[in-house]
């Protein structure tokens, strides 16, 4: 399995933004749980949630509107799906394999 470029932002210990962050745990939390090994996104993911603002800053991020980078409909994130790779977000009417190759998560 060709792992997403999320892993390896978190293994250069790069600054997340926001849909990154995101990415990464929805990634976790489906195919990436079992290949995160070393826990290096874990990590990262967790540090850049506990240092935003707010009571829930995951769930206020994924209440906020986005693009669909394939039609331009705008969605709250919450109902989009996100590239883990290339971190484009697509809504419900495109598949689930972003035109990167890799498996959409969300």
């Amino acid at each position: 399995m060709d792992l997403p470029h999320i892993v390896a932002l978190a293994r250069m210990g790069a600054e997340l933004d926001p849909l990154q962050a995101t990415a990464g745990r929805l990634w976790l939390a489906g195919p990436g749980a079992a290949l995160d090994e070393a826990g290096h996104l874990r990590r990262a993911v967790d540090a850049f949630w506990s240092c935003q603002p707010g009571a829930d800053p995951y769930w206020d991020f994924m209440a906020t509107r986005m693009d669909c980078d394939g039609c331009g409909e705008i969605f709250k994130v919450e109902n989009m799906a996100i590239c883990p790779n290339c971190f484009r977000t697509w809504c419900y009417r495109h598949g689930r394999t972003c035109r990167c190759g890799h498996a959409t998560v969300g």
